[in-house]
């Protein structure tokens, strides 16, 4: 087409299509995935490969791959011992991007991110991170492997959100994203038009 260039994507190094596809499908939420393992350790795990796909049951899916030597994430690893988890999505700001920066780094299986990051308990005693804009308490319902992709498709089904009292009236929320590959930034805020999908 005049005027556009075309990217083959089978022609493309993993580091090129990333870039591109991070590119033009974003901005993404970014949220904390808190999950335990089968011995009570806690895990947190920044993620962005997130999306609703169905509000009656509510369901989200997401995307786990493994690291460079094929080691599944912990998160995936530890859904499958206990499949409930909490979504946490985090406020637009850099206090919250500091939250990604401290969790992002990849540690030996059996380390807690949580020892890193601000948090309360719950009732049971278990960390909670009461700073974030919202946690969603879900639970895996199934796992698919993605045709030939080391990740895998999970799907989480959404059994309770929890939002701030101050938000829960709150239209939008002003939320975490990431732009591009490493870019954090605020979700869109200013100009917007409301358009009614249930018409066609």
């Amino acid at each position: 087409m005049n005027g556009h260039a075309t990217f083959h994507m089978d022609e493309l190094d993993h580091s090129s299509r990333a870039q591109l596809l991070t590119a033009t499908l974003s901005p993404r939420p970014l949220v904390l995935v808190a999950t335990t393992d089968q011995h009570g350790q806690h895990n947190l795990a920044p993620m962005t490969s997130l999306s609703v796909v169905s509000n009656s049951p509510p369901l989200v899916v997401m995307s786990l791959s493994s690291d460079r030597e094929g080691r599944a994430r912990d998160t995936l690893l530890n859904l499958r011992e206990c499949p409930n988890a909490t979504l946490y999505v985090l406020l637009s700001g850099p206090d919250d991007a500091d939250l990604v920066a401290q969790t992002a780094p990849s540690v030996p299986r059996g380390t807690s991110e949580w020892d890193a990051v601000p948090h309360a308990t719950d009732p049971e005693g278990r960390p909670f991170l009461d700073r974030a804009a919202a946690a969603l308490q879900v639970r895996m319902v199934d796992e698919f492997p993605l045709p030939d992709a080391v990740a895998k498709l999970v799907v989480l089904r959404v059994d309770d959100v929890m939002l701030p009292e101050a938000s829960t009236n709150a239209a939008a929320l002003d939320v975490l994203c990431q732009h591009g590959l490493d870019r954090l930034m605020a979700s869109p805020t200013g100009w917007s038009q409301v358009i009614d999908h249930r018409s066609s």
